[in-house]
């Protein structure tokens, strides 16, 4: 790699983390944290149409320590961003899912980076 495409690249690199900071900044302004928005990202992401998704997959999936997705879930769901209902197959797992609100949300900060 020449000089100026270390340049470019480090460039492209400052450009990514000042918008992952914007980004950071425009979720606390909606009273979540970075770590909690990826969680509410995630749900987005697996599709707001699927009947949900249990805590421990988002574990798995994002690898993260069940306290904290526990946690994440219950800001999520006291900002009315995803909700939760017991499993209809599985009466001991609580379903996880994005609602409206968490959608109109992600919208919202998705129109800061258009």
């Amino acid at each position: 790699m020449g000089r100026k495409e270390l340049i470019r690249f480090w460039e492209e690199r400052v450009d990514y983390r000042k918008g992952e900071i914007k980004y950071a900044q425009e979720a606390r302004k909606r009273l979540l944290e970075p770590s909690v928005l990826d969680i509410l990202i995630f749900l987005r992401d697996y599709g707001p149409e699927s009947d949900g998704i249990i805590p421990g997959e988002i574990c798995e999936k994002m690898n993260y320590r069940p306290p904290f997705v526990s946690r994440a879930i219950n800001e999520l769901e006291a900002q009315g961003f995803a909700s939760r209902k017991l499993g209809e197959e599985d009466r001991r797992n609580m379903i996880i899912k994005l609602t409206e609100k968490g959608l109109t949300a992600l919208r919202e900060l998705d129109k800061v980076f258009d």
